[in-house]
Protein backbone atom coordinates (compact mmCIF):
# COMPACT_ATOMS: atom_id res chain seq x y z
CA UNK A 1 0.00 0.00 0.00
CA UNK A 2 2.88 2.40 0.05
CA UNK A 3 2.12 3.44 -3.34
CA UNK A 4 -1.39 4.87 -2.20
CA UNK A 5 0.13 5.97 1.47
CA UNK A 6 3.34 8.05 -0.24
CA UNK A 7 0.70 9.77 -3.32
CA UNK A 8 -1.91 10.49 -0.11
CA UNK A 9 0.87 12.51 1.93
CA UNK A 10 2.10 14.30 -1.03
CA UNK A 11 -1.80 15.84 -1.69
CA UNK A 12 -1.84 16.38 2.63
CA UNK A 13 1.42 18.47 2.21
CA UNK A 14 0.33 19.71 -0.91
CA UNK A 15 -3.30 20.51 0.14
CA UNK A 16 -1.90 22.13 3.60
CA UNK A 17 0.58 24.70 1.64
CA UNK A 18 -2.33 25.02 -0.65
CA UNK A 19 -0.50 23.69 -3.37
CA UNK A 20 -1.69 22.25 -6.41
CA UNK A 21 0.22 18.59 -6.97
CA UNK A 22 2.96 18.75 -9.98
CA UNK A 23 2.75 15.19 -12.12
CA UNK A 24 5.20 13.47 -13.40
CA UNK A 25 6.01 13.28 -16.85
CA UNK A 26 7.37 10.13 -18.72
CA UNK A 27 10.80 9.84 -18.71
CA UNK A 28 12.65 9.14 -21.99
CA UNK A 29 15.56 6.90 -21.85
CA UNK A 30 16.86 3.31 -19.88
CA UNK A 31 13.86 1.90 -18.18
CA UNK A 32 13.71 -0.64 -15.22
CA UNK A 33 13.24 -4.22 -15.83
CA UNK A 34 12.77 -6.95 -13.86
CA UNK A 35 16.62 -8.01 -14.49
CA UNK A 36 17.48 -3.97 -12.66
CA UNK A 37 19.73 -4.68 -10.01
CA UNK A 38 18.93 -3.11 -7.09
CA UNK A 39 22.51 -1.42 -5.43
CA UNK A 40 23.09 0.54 -2.11
CA UNK A 41 23.00 3.99 -2.63
CA UNK A 42 27.53 4.15 -1.76
CA UNK A 43 27.82 1.51 -5.14
CA UNK A 44 25.46 4.51 -7.18
CA UNK A 45 28.58 6.18 -8.67
CA UNK A 46 32.03 6.13 -7.80
CA UNK A 47 33.92 8.27 -5.30
CA UNK A 48 36.42 9.20 -8.18
CA UNK A 49 33.24 10.38 -10.17
CA UNK A 50 31.75 12.82 -7.02
CA UNK A 51 35.07 14.38 -6.40
CA UNK A 52 35.54 15.50 -9.94
CA UNK A 53 32.29 16.67 -10.04
CA UNK A 54 32.40 18.59 -6.23
CA UNK A 55 35.90 19.51 -6.54
CA UNK A 56 37.06 18.20 -3.85
CA UNK A 57 37.89 14.57 -2.90
CA UNK A 58 35.66 12.23 -1.27
CA UNK A 59 35.43 9.43 0.14
CA UNK A 60 31.62 7.44 0.93
CA UNK A 61 31.22 6.88 4.25
CA UNK A 62 29.62 2.79 5.22
CA UNK A 63 27.10 3.62 7.58
CA UNK A 64 23.18 3.84 8.44
CA UNK A 65 20.35 2.65 6.01
CA UNK A 66 21.55 1.48 2.59
CA UNK A 67 19.03 3.35 0.85
CA UNK A 68 21.61 6.99 1.81
CA UNK A 69 25.14 7.30 1.12
CA UNK A 70 26.90 10.27 2.35
CA UNK A 71 30.59 11.28 0.42
CA UNK A 72 32.66 13.29 2.57
CA UNK A 73 35.80 15.17 2.31
CA UNK A 74 36.53 17.83 4.64
CA UNK A 75 33.37 17.68 5.43
CA UNK A 76 30.03 16.24 4.63
CA UNK A 77 29.91 16.93 0.63
CA UNK A 78 27.36 15.37 -1.05
CA UNK A 79 24.46 13.22 -0.15
CA UNK A 80 22.64 10.53 -2.03
CA UNK A 81 19.50 9.08 -1.26
CA UNK A 82 15.78 7.43 -2.50
CA UNK A 83 12.98 6.63 -1.93
CA UNK A 84 10.69 3.75 -3.09
CA UNK A 85 7.05 4.67 -4.24
CA UNK A 86 7.15 8.34 -3.52
CA UNK A 87 6.61 11.56 -5.27
CA UNK A 88 8.23 14.91 -5.74
CA UNK A 89 5.69 16.53 -3.70
CA UNK A 90 6.80 15.26 -0.69
CA UNK A 91 10.46 16.84 -0.79
CA UNK A 92 10.36 19.59 -2.99
CA UNK A 93 9.85 23.51 -1.01
CA UNK A 94 7.25 26.00 -2.50
CA UNK A 95 10.79 28.04 -3.67
CA UNK A 96 11.75 24.70 -5.38
CA UNK A 97 11.70 25.04 -9.39
CA UNK A 98 11.25 22.29 -12.00
CA UNK A 99 14.06 20.66 -13.44
CA UNK A 100 15.15 17.65 -16.40
CA UNK A 101 17.68 15.96 -15.15
CA UNK A 102 18.80 13.21 -17.51
CA UNK A 103 15.51 13.53 -19.84
CA UNK A 104 13.50 12.80 -16.82
CA UNK A 105 11.05 15.39 -14.28
CA UNK A 106 13.09 16.31 -11.88
CA UNK A 107 12.76 19.38 -9.26
CA UNK A 108 15.03 21.50 -7.18
CA UNK A 109 15.50 20.91 -3.61
CA UNK A 110 15.73 22.83 -0.32
CA UNK A 111 16.18 26.16 -2.20
CA UNK A 112 15.03 28.76 -0.02
CA UNK A 113 15.59 26.99 2.96
CA UNK A 114 15.91 28.02 6.57
CA UNK A 115 18.89 28.20 8.63
CA UNK A 116 18.87 25.25 9.73
CA UNK A 117 18.76 23.26 6.65
CA UNK A 118 22.75 23.71 4.91
CA UNK A 119 21.75 20.97 1.98
CA UNK A 120 20.76 21.96 -1.42
CA UNK A 121 20.32 19.81 -3.95
CA UNK A 122 17.96 18.38 -6.69
CA UNK A 123 15.57 15.32 -6.88
CA UNK A 124 14.50 13.16 -9.91
CA UNK A 125 11.72 10.76 -10.81
CA UNK A 126 12.72 7.39 -11.56
CA UNK A 127 10.99 4.76 -14.41
CA UNK A 128 10.47 2.56 -11.30
CA UNK A 129 7.88 5.00 -9.06
CA UNK A 130 10.87 6.01 -7.06
CA UNK A 131 12.43 8.91 -6.54
CA UNK A 132 16.64 9.76 -5.93
CA UNK A 133 18.26 12.76 -4.90
CA UNK A 134 21.60 14.19 -3.85
CA UNK A 135 22.48 17.33 -2.27
CA UNK A 136 25.77 18.72 -1.03
CA UNK A 137 26.81 21.74 1.11
CA UNK A 138 29.14 23.62 -1.37
CA UNK A 139 28.67 26.89 -2.82
CA UNK A 140 25.49 29.13 -3.05
CA UNK A 141 22.20 27.65 -3.86
CA UNK A 142 22.72 27.63 -7.73
CA UNK A 143 25.80 26.11 -7.44
CA UNK A 144 24.71 23.44 -4.85
CA UNK A 145 21.38 22.68 -7.51
CA UNK A 146 24.06 22.36 -10.36
CA UNK A 147 26.29 20.11 -8.31
CA UNK A 148 23.53 17.98 -7.36
CA UNK A 149 22.23 17.92 -11.02
CA UNK A 150 25.36 16.45 -11.98
CA UNK A 151 25.80 13.56 -9.75
CA UNK A 152 22.32 12.70 -10.30
CA UNK A 153 22.62 12.93 -14.16
CA UNK A 154 26.01 11.08 -13.78
CA UNK A 155 24.16 8.35 -11.89
CA UNK A 156 21.88 8.15 -13.95
CA UNK A 157 23.89 8.14 -17.27
CA UNK A 158 25.36 4.74 -16.50
CA UNK A 159 22.04 3.20 -16.52
CA UNK A 160 18.66 2.48 -14.86
CA UNK A 161 18.09 2.55 -11.04
CA UNK A 162 15.91 1.08 -8.87
CA UNK A 163 14.75 1.97 -5.51
CA UNK A 164 12.97 -1.75 -4.93
CA UNK A 165 15.66 -4.32 -3.37
CA UNK A 166 14.64 -7.97 -3.68
CA UNK A 167 12.26 -9.03 -1.15
CA UNK A 168 13.13 -11.40 1.48
CA UNK A 169 10.13 -12.86 1.50
CA UNK A 170 6.37 -11.79 2.98
CA UNK A 171 5.42 -13.55 6.44
CA UNK A 172 2.49 -13.33 8.01
CA UNK A 173 1.50 -10.29 10.36
CA UNK A 174 1.28 -10.35 13.97
CA UNK A 175 -0.52 -8.07 16.33
CA UNK A 176 -0.55 -7.77 20.15
CA UNK A 177 -1.75 -10.10 22.18
CA UNK A 178 -1.94 -8.44 25.73
CA UNK A 179 0.91 -6.32 27.52
CA UNK A 180 4.03 -7.31 25.48
CA UNK A 181 6.49 -7.48 29.04
CA UNK A 182 3.85 -11.15 29.67
CA UNK A 183 5.20 -12.77 27.03
CA UNK A 184 8.82 -13.21 28.01
CA UNK A 185 9.02 -14.20 31.91
CA UNK A 186 11.11 -11.77 34.01
CA UNK A 187 13.04 -15.07 34.81
CA UNK A 188 13.83 -16.23 31.55
CA UNK A 189 14.38 -12.45 30.37
CA UNK A 190 17.45 -12.43 33.36
CA UNK A 191 18.71 -16.12 32.04
CA UNK A 192 19.33 -14.62 28.57
CA UNK A 193 20.48 -11.13 29.51
CA UNK A 194 22.39 -12.46 32.67
CA UNK A 195 20.97 -9.31 34.72
CA UNK A 196 18.93 -9.12 37.71
CA UNK A 197 15.98 -7.49 36.71
CA UNK A 198 13.28 -6.67 39.15
CA UNK A 199 9.27 -6.08 38.25
CA UNK A 200 10.02 -2.68 39.12
CA UNK A 201 11.84 -2.36 36.19
CA UNK A 202 9.62 -3.02 33.64
CA UNK A 203 7.23 -1.07 31.99
CA UNK A 204 4.37 -2.39 29.15
CA UNK A 205 2.04 -1.94 26.82
CA UNK A 206 0.74 -3.76 24.43
CA UNK A 207 3.08 -3.06 21.67
CA UNK A 208 6.29 -1.84 23.64
CA UNK A 209 8.50 -3.76 26.73
CA UNK A 210 11.04 -1.38 28.29
CA UNK A 211 13.65 -2.90 31.13
CA UNK A 212 15.80 0.04 32.38
CA UNK A 213 18.19 -0.05 35.42
CA UNK A 214 21.07 3.14 35.42
CA UNK A 215 23.78 0.98 33.75
CA UNK A 216 21.04 -1.65 31.09
CA UNK A 217 18.10 -0.53 28.61
CA UNK A 218 16.52 -3.06 26.48
CA UNK A 219 13.07 -2.82 24.85
CA UNK A 220 11.26 -5.09 22.68
CA UNK A 221 8.44 -3.92 20.30
CA UNK A 222 6.01 -4.17 17.77
CA UNK A 223 7.33 -1.26 15.44
CA UNK A 224 5.89 0.70 12.41
CA UNK A 225 8.56 0.26 9.45
CA UNK A 226 7.22 2.65 6.54
CA UNK A 227 11.20 1.98 4.98
CA UNK A 228 11.68 -1.25 3.93
CA UNK A 229 14.34 -1.87 6.36
CA UNK A 230 14.82 -5.60 6.54
CA UNK A 231 14.95 -5.46 2.68
CA UNK A 232 17.23 -2.37 2.19
CA UNK A 233 19.32 -2.93 5.42
CA UNK A 234 22.24 -1.26 6.65
CA UNK A 235 25.86 -1.14 5.78
CA UNK A 236 26.82 -2.67 9.20
CA UNK A 237 23.97 -4.86 9.53
CA UNK A 238 23.79 -8.73 8.93
CA UNK A 239 21.16 -10.48 7.32
CA UNK A 240 19.61 -13.31 9.16
CA UNK A 241 16.32 -15.31 10.17
CA UNK A 242 14.79 -15.75 13.28
CA UNK A 243 11.34 -17.45 14.27
CA UNK A 244 11.12 -18.58 10.56
CA UNK A 245 10.85 -14.84 9.65
CA UNK A 246 13.40 -12.34 7.94
CA UNK A 247 15.78 -9.93 9.81
CA UNK A 248 18.95 -8.38 10.05
CA UNK A 249 21.15 -7.53 13.48
CA UNK A 250 22.96 -4.13 13.45
CA UNK A 251 25.99 -3.75 16.16
CA UNK A 252 25.93 0.23 15.49
CA UNK A 253 22.38 1.27 14.59
CA UNK A 254 23.20 4.76 15.80
CA UNK A 255 24.83 3.71 19.13
CA UNK A 256 21.49 1.42 19.64
CA UNK A 257 22.56 -2.41 19.11
CA UNK A 258 19.39 -3.54 17.15
CA UNK A 259 17.97 -6.42 16.16
CA UNK A 260 14.59 -6.07 13.50
CA UNK A 261 12.82 -8.88 12.38
CA UNK A 262 10.00 -8.77 9.80
CA UNK A 263 6.65 -8.78 11.81
CA UNK A 264 4.61 -8.38 8.19
CA UNK A 265 2.86 -5.91 6.44
CA UNK A 266 4.74 -2.50 7.52
CA UNK A 267 5.65 -3.86 10.61
CA UNK A 268 8.83 -4.71 12.94
CA UNK A 269 9.38 -6.50 15.57
CA UNK A 270 12.59 -4.98 17.25
CA UNK A 271 14.76 -5.42 19.93
CA UNK A 272 16.93 -2.32 20.95
CA UNK A 273 19.84 -2.30 23.66
CA UNK A 274 21.54 0.53 25.34
CA UNK A 275 24.61 -0.33 27.75
CA UNK A 276 28.03 0.73 28.41
CA UNK A 277 30.04 -1.76 29.59
CA UNK A 278 29.04 -4.78 27.13
CA UNK A 279 30.44 -5.37 23.77
CA UNK A 280 27.33 -5.09 21.03
CA UNK A 281 28.27 -8.16 19.40
CA UNK A 282 27.87 -9.80 22.56
CA UNK A 283 24.06 -9.11 22.45
CA UNK A 284 23.14 -10.51 19.12
CA UNK A 285 22.58 -14.29 20.50
CA UNK A 286 20.19 -12.17 23.22
CA UNK A 287 18.49 -10.44 21.06
CA UNK A 288 17.61 -13.68 19.06
CA UNK A 289 16.51 -15.63 21.96
CA UNK A 290 14.20 -12.58 22.88
CA UNK A 291 12.78 -12.85 19.74
CA UNK A 292 12.12 -16.02 19.34
CA UNK A 293 11.30 -17.00 22.44
CA UNK A 294 8.17 -13.69 22.20
CA UNK A 295 7.02 -13.48 18.68
CA UNK A 296 5.21 -17.21 18.88
CA UNK A 297 2.94 -15.75 21.76
CA UNK A 298 2.34 -12.99 19.56
CA UNK A 299 -1.56 -12.46 17.77
CA UNK A 300 -1.31 -13.77 14.06
CA UNK A 301 -3.81 -10.33 12.51
CA UNK A 302 -5.34 -10.70 8.77
CA UNK A 303 -4.16 -8.67 5.64
CA UNK A 304 -4.55 -5.06 6.14
CA UNK A 305 -7.97 -4.36 4.82
CA UNK A 306 -8.39 -3.02 1.63
CA UNK A 307 -10.80 -0.47 -0.39
CA UNK A 308 -10.31 0.15 -3.75
CA UNK A 309 -12.47 1.14 -7.42
CA UNK A 310 -14.31 -1.58 -6.69
CA UNK A 311 -16.23 -0.74 -3.38
CA UNK A 312 -17.71 2.58 -4.76
CA UNK A 313 -18.52 2.63 -8.42
CA UNK A 314 -18.50 5.85 -10.23
CA UNK A 315 -22.01 6.35 -10.06
CA UNK A 316 -22.71 5.72 -6.65
CA UNK A 317 -19.52 8.11 -5.82
CA UNK A 318 -21.05 10.64 -7.97
CA UNK A 319 -24.01 10.43 -6.28
CA UNK A 320 -22.38 10.70 -2.84
CA UNK A 321 -20.68 13.54 -3.75
CA UNK A 322 -23.14 15.74 -6.28
CA UNK A 323 -20.17 16.47 -8.49
CA UNK A 324 -20.40 14.39 -12.15
CA UNK A 325 -17.78 11.85 -11.37
CA UNK A 326 -16.68 10.46 -15.02
CA UNK A 327 -13.40 8.31 -13.95
CA UNK A 328 -12.03 5.87 -10.92
CA UNK A 329 -8.52 5.21 -11.04
CA UNK A 330 -7.18 2.57 -8.81
CA UNK A 331 -3.78 1.94 -10.81
CA UNK A 332 -1.94 2.42 -7.15
CA UNK A 333 -3.70 -1.21 -6.33
CA UNK A 334 -4.97 -0.02 -3.01
CA UNK A 335 -7.49 3.40 -2.93
CA UNK A 336 -9.10 4.80 -5.28
CA UNK A 337 -8.55 8.33 -6.90
CA UNK A 338 -12.30 9.78 -8.64
CA UNK A 339 -12.26 12.31 -10.80
CA UNK A 340 -14.58 15.76 -11.51
CA UNK A 341 -16.01 15.95 -15.54
CA UNK A 342 -14.61 19.47 -16.94
CA UNK A 343 -11.43 19.80 -14.45
CA UNK A 344 -8.66 18.42 -12.88
CA UNK A 345 -10.94 18.10 -9.66
CA UNK A 346 -10.45 14.72 -7.80
CA UNK A 347 -11.70 12.74 -4.38
CA UNK A 348 -8.54 10.19 -3.23
CA UNK A 349 -10.06 7.55 -0.74
CA UNK A 350 -8.41 5.29 1.15
CA UNK A 351 -7.82 3.01 4.41
CA UNK A 352 -4.38 3.78 6.31
CA UNK A 353 -2.67 2.80 9.35
CA UNK A 354 -3.69 4.86 12.30
CA UNK A 355 0.41 5.32 12.34
CA UNK A 356 0.16 7.08 9.15
CA UNK A 357 -2.63 8.78 10.01
CA UNK A 358 -1.43 10.37 13.20
CA UNK A 359 1.88 11.87 10.68
CA UNK A 360 -0.47 13.07 8.26
CA UNK A 361 -2.70 14.72 10.90
CA UNK A 362 0.38 16.91 11.73
CA UNK A 363 0.41 18.58 8.60
CA UNK A 364 -3.30 19.24 8.74
CA UNK A 365 -4.14 23.55 8.80
CA UNK A 366 -6.28 24.05 11.45
CA UNK A 367 -7.88 20.92 12.07
CA UNK A 368 -11.51 20.35 13.14
CA UNK A 369 -12.62 17.63 15.44
CA UNK A 370 -15.96 15.86 13.85
CA UNK A 371 -18.08 13.27 13.73
CA UNK A 372 -19.11 10.99 10.46
CA UNK A 373 -22.03 8.43 10.65
CA UNK A 374 -21.15 8.03 14.61
CA UNK A 375 -17.17 8.10 14.09
CA UNK A 376 -14.93 10.31 15.63
CA UNK A 377 -13.21 12.26 12.80
CA UNK A 378 -10.74 14.88 11.78
CA UNK A 379 -11.11 17.41 8.75
CA UNK A 380 -9.30 20.55 7.01
CA UNK A 381 -10.29 23.00 4.74
CA UNK A 382 -8.42 24.83 2.65
CA UNK A 383 -9.36 26.96 -0.32
CA UNK A 384 -10.07 24.07 -3.51
CA UNK A 385 -9.45 21.29 -1.19
CA UNK A 386 -10.48 19.24 2.05
CA UNK A 387 -8.82 16.31 3.83
CA UNK A 388 -10.66 13.94 6.08
CA UNK A 389 -9.72 10.94 8.57
CA UNK A 390 -12.24 9.19 9.79
CA UNK A 391 -11.17 6.45 12.50
CA UNK A 392 -13.05 3.21 11.04
CA UNK A 393 -12.20 0.75 14.39
CA UNK A 394 -15.39 -1.43 14.52
CA UNK A 395 -16.20 -1.90 11.17
CA UNK A 396 -15.06 -5.55 10.45
CA UNK A 397 -11.73 -5.95 10.00
CA UNK A 398 -10.83 -2.21 10.26
CA UNK A 399 -9.23 -2.32 13.92
CA UNK A 400 -6.29 -0.10 13.81
CA UNK A 401 -7.28 1.80 10.77
CA UNK A 402 -8.40 5.06 9.56
CA UNK A 403 -10.26 6.31 6.56
CA UNK A 404 -8.27 8.88 4.31
CA UNK A 405 -10.55 10.94 1.94
CA UNK A 406 -9.36 13.46 0.32
CA UNK A 407 -10.60 16.35 -2.27
CA UNK A 408 -8.30 18.47 -4.40
CA UNK A 409 -8.32 21.21 -7.23
CA UNK A 410 -11.82 22.36 -6.66
CA UNK A 411 -13.44 26.01 -7.33
CA UNK A 412 -12.59 27.56 -4.27
CA UNK A 413 -15.96 28.23 -3.62
CA UNK A 414 -17.23 24.89 -3.65
CA UNK A 415 -17.32 23.23 -0.04
CA UNK A 416 -15.25 20.14 -0.59
CA UNK A 417 -15.19 19.23 3.01
CA UNK A 418 -19.22 18.35 2.99
CA UNK A 419 -18.89 16.30 -0.26
CA UNK A 420 -15.84 14.35 1.35
CA UNK A 421 -18.13 13.52 4.56
CA UNK A 422 -21.19 12.18 2.69
CA UNK A 423 -18.21 10.18 0.66
CA UNK A 424 -16.88 8.63 3.17
CA UNK A 425 -20.95 7.95 4.70
CA UNK A 426 -21.22 5.82 2.03
CA UNK A 427 -17.88 4.21 1.80
CA UNK A 428 -18.52 2.62 5.11
CA UNK A 429 -22.02 1.33 4.39
CA UNK A 430 -19.51 -1.04 1.75
CA UNK A 431 -17.13 -2.14 3.95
Amino acid sequence: MRNLWAASAAMVVCLALGGVPVVAQESPGASVSAETPWRPACELIDAAQVSAIVGVDVSPKFEGPRDVCVFEGTGREVSIAFWADSQLELYRGEEDRDLVIAGRHGSESNTGRPEWQPYVGAIVALDDGGLLSADTNRGGDRKRVKLATAVLEAILGAGPVTTRPPSRGEPGRLGPEGPMCDHLPLDDLNEILGTTFTAADLDSSDERCYVMTPDFYVVFELDYDDMNAIDIGTYTSEELAVAGRPARWDPVDNGYPSLDVDAGGDNLFSVRFQVEDRAAESLRDPAVAIAEAVIPRLAAVGAPPTLDCSTLTVEEAASATGFSIISADGSTGEGCAYGVEGGASSFLVSVIPEEIAANYGLALPDPERTEVAGHAAAASSVPGGAVLMVDIDGLPGMTGYVMLVMGSDFPEDVDVLAAAKRLAEVLMTKM
